[in-house]
């Protein structure tokens, strides 16, 4: 089993959760309970061959946006302001909004109000 990934408590020669069955494919395979879904299907293609390249293609849409989600998340999560620096006109947007909201309090909505807002104007 050279070049295969192997999940701790799993035996080196056992097969991936999706080899034969029902779960025939890497798409077919669901998380275990707990488990962020993306990092489910990111891992469960790690079971393939060292040699064969991880193709995001072979995902359904929603896989792949759940792994786009999880890995934003994952950023968003790690990230701080070392390694995501904000460039200068982003730090003088930041100001000059906080300068219009600190010159005018009561202007705008909060998120609950503008979220209800646009919920019913979808269920119509």
């Amino acid at each position: 089993m050279a070049g295969r990934h192997v999940e701790p408590g799993r035996d080196a020669g056992s097969e991936p959760p999706w080899a034969g069955g029902a779960l025939d494919s890497p798409s077919a395979w669901r998380p275990p309970s707990g488990a962020c879904r993306g990092q489910a299907i990111l891992a469960s293609f790690l079971y393939m061959s060292a040699d064969a390249a991880f193709d995001y293609r072979r995902l359904t849409i929603a896989e792949r946006l759940q792994l786009v989600e999880d890995i934003w998340d994952s950023i968003a999560e790690d990230a701080d302001a070392a390694t995501l620096p904000l460039s200068e006109a982003e730090l003088a947007e930041l100001e000059r909004r906080r300068a219009e909201m600190e010159a005018n309090p009561g202007r705008g909505e909060a998120w609950d109000v503008v979220r209800a807002r646009i919920i019913d104007r979808m269920s119509r």
